[in-house]
């Protein structure tokens, strides 16, 4: 026969029947059912003692467990965003020689990490800057929590690179991320971009027809992107110049801005 939890759970309590016997000895069946209780007595104490004490073995571990609970780590979130054309893979080095400089940086205690956003690449590209950056600020807001929930780690301090196009694209966000107060609870540490036109790629030398050609093939075949940053029928990129704007003030939070461009 299987376990019957009825049948234990019975066994616990006395035995209050007990098996008739001849009418002539109802003294002898008395002490009998006397015995019974007074021996069944112990049992229900042993089972209350048990009881008590695997209670207390209980909440002795539970707060072993909550010792045991490591505080979270603060982290420090490196953003890096590709550019026109490109996708996550073009940032592989820059976040090699990431983790390389964090690996010679000795007697700190920061853990530092780098998010490569995935969610648009090639001809995705082609979206503008206003939808890539909300790309971007969905996956931000993502692996904070990812970190938070899978590795114990609060970002505490952010940092962004942009390449190019990714350039515009982290200034944007920045100025989306400190509306929602996202640096209420994040110090801002490191802006950099390179290879990034902040004042746009317009052509202005109309009397070359290289020029003109230039003009018309990036506003018109480069979707919503070229016209940005043609500034063709498109605002957002003297918004992001705008002194009094939040894109210009989120900026000015950063410790360190640093752009990187090749002059001829």
């Amino acid at each position: 026969m299987g376990f019957n939890p009825l049948n234990f759970l019975w066994s616990l309590f006395p035995k209050n029947t007990i098996q008739k016997t001849n009418s002539s000895k109802p003294a002898e069946s008395n002490s009998i059912m006397t015995n019974q209780h007074q021996t069944q007595l112990p049992d229900s104490d042993n089972s209350a003692s048990s009881l008590k004490l695997s209670n207390q073995s209980t909440k002795e571990q539970q707060r072993q467990n909550q010792n045991q609970i490591k505080k979270p780590k603060d982290g420090h979130l490196f953003v890096l965003v590709h550019g026109l054309w490109g996708d996550a893979s073009n940032m592989n080095v820059l976040e090699q020689i990431l983790q390389d400089c964090v690996k010679d940086l000795h007697g700190t205690n920061e853990q530092v990490y780098s998010l490569k956003p995935r969610t648009f690449g090639y001809l995705k590209t082609y979206d503008g800057v206003k939808a890539l950056g909300h790309h971007v600020i969905k996956e931000i807001l993502f692996e904070i929590e990812r970190l938070k929930l899978e590795e114990n780690v609060t970002i505490t301090k952010f940092s962004i690179v942009g390449y190019s196009l990714g350039g515009l694209i982290a200034r944007y966000c920045l100025g989306e991320l400190l509306e929602c107060g996202f640096f209420n609870e994040i110090e801002p540490c490191i802006f950099t971009t390179f290879a990034t036109p902040h004042l746009g790629v317009r052509f202005f030398k109309t009397e070359r027809c290289w020029d003109r050609i230039a003009n018309f093939l990036g506003t018109h075949f480069l979707g919503q992107s070229g016209r940005d940053l043609f500034i063709h029928n498109s605002d957002i990129l003297p918004q992001l110049a705008e002194r009094n704007s939040k894109y210009f003030k989120a900026l000015t939070m950063f410790k360190k801005r640093i752009l990187l461009a090749n002059v001829n």
